[in-house]
């Protein structure tokens, strides 16, 4: 998981914990102030991570919101157009194999497993309406727009069963420490459930 490009992979550890212990406290929230101090400083080790690497010099040059969205569109329409020349042979360097693809989706089980929780939190009256509207739109659907099979994380769930992959119930400590998830997989979603936490960090959740 990089927020800076392909370089040096984020891994914050926080008091001796790796991202898959804090991604459990993360889940199982129950608001205690010692749970909130974790999930915090393990944010905050996050992006002081991202903030040492070189691409973020150049993303903290933008003076306006105005001027991070255009960016991003450069990035994303720059990765679109690649889209139209992608063919049967990249796809299969890209997916050599069925065991590839398969490893693949269960190292993506823990971060699809808490998609949309990152924007519990966005509750912030200095951002502009309409993107307070645009992220409460991401998290409505990703969250299932109210219907069990529309969120995210029961149709991976069904997604893997398909495939022959079982895992224990999310908030289950066996999860956390199963024994195929490599401890990688963690930090992203772990991420995720202390922002879903935790008022605040509108520049990152927006971003």
């Amino acid at each position: 998981f990089t927020l800076g490009g392909n370089d040096t992979r984020l891994y914050p550890i926080v008091d001796g914990l790796k991202p898959r212990e804090v991604f459990h406290v993360g889940i199982n929230f129950r608001g205690e102030e010692a749970e909130a101090s974790l999930l915090r400083r393990y944010l905050e080790e996050a992006l002081a991570q991202v903030r040492a690497k070189p691409k973020f010099a150049e993303a903290a040059a933008f003076g306006s919101v105005r001027q991070l969205v255009s960016h991003i569109r450069t990035l994303a329409d720059a990765e679109m157009s690649t889209v139209p020349t992608y063919r049967e042979e990249a796809a299969r360097k890209d997916a050599p194999s069925k065991d590839v693809v398969c490893e693949r989706i269960r190292q993506e089980t823990p971060a699809n497993s808490v998609d949309g929780m990152w924007a519990n939190t966005f509750t912030p009256t200095s951002v502009p309406k309409r993107w307070q509207l645009l992220v409460e739109k991401i998290r409505w659907e990703e969250q299932g727009e109210g219907e069990l099979e529309k969120n995210h994380a029961y149709i991976w769930r069904q997604l893997t069963r398909s495939i022959g992959l079982r895992f224990p119930q999310t908030e289950d400590a066996a999860f956390a420490a199963h024994a195929e998830l490599a401890d990688e997989s963690f930090v992203n979603p772990a991420l995720a459930t202390a922002f879903a936490n935790l008022h605040g960090y509108w520049p990152e959740k927006l971003g």
